[in-house]
């Protein structure tokens, strides 16, 4: 999860023990890391990325309105989105056009 600065260090103690790294967004007093549909600092993810030797995919309030930014920001090895992709239904399942738009914008960069 990626709070503050001290997330930069937090990640940095996985390099070398982890495979790879999901940055996804926390809100103090959330019960759950992800699927808020909220987005975090992207200059720290950046940061992570420039630090870690391991691969990084980023994650936190990413859809099609967003991903390029995002990719273009923090340069990960790949994105994740969850709340942004679903259908406005609040059924929590996904809307196969915005999955097929995100895929697409993602791959674009």
């Amino acid at each position: 999860m990626v709070l503050d600065e001290e997330s930069i260090s937090v990640a940095q103690s996985y390099d070398g023990i982890a495979d790879m790294l999901l940055l996804d967004s926390h809100g103090p007093g959330d019960a759950q890391i992800g699927a808020l549909g909220i987005p975090h600092s992207w200059e720290i993810d950046r940061t992570i990325v420039e630090r870690v030797r391991i691969p990084v995919i980023i994650a936190g309030g990413l859809g099609p309105d967003n991903v390029v930014d995002a990719i273009k920001a923090v340069h990960p090895v790949g994105v994740d989105s969850k709340t942004r992709t679903d259908k406005d239904d609040g059924s929590h399942t996904k809307d196969l056009q915005k999955v097929k738009q995100f895929v697409s914008l993602a791959k674009s960069c």
